[in-house]
């Protein structure tokens, strides 16, 4: 998730050299952010992957001790 506050940098004359900078400081941090939350998404999505899987075979268990007759175990 990007910040909502953070605003793009202002347009400017090119020959500004801080002008210049906070457009190069810019782009690196969204570049920062896209790797950093890309990194972020590939270690928690199998994670969160498997657990909905386990979940889901819970609840499929769950069913099936019913329909056996053990309800009173439950």
């Amino acid at each position: 998730m990007i910040d909502s506050s953070i605003s793009p940098p202002p347009k400017a004359d090119i020959r500004d050299a801080s002008s210049l900078a906070n457009i190069e400081a810019h782009g690196e941090r969204q570049a920062f952010e896209r790797k950093t939350m890309r990194k972020i998404d590939l270690r928690l999505l199998p994670l969160l992957g498997i657990l909905y899987a386990l979940a889901l075979i819970d609840r499929t268990n769950l069913g099936v001790a019913r329909i056996a007759g053990m309800d009173r175990d439950l």
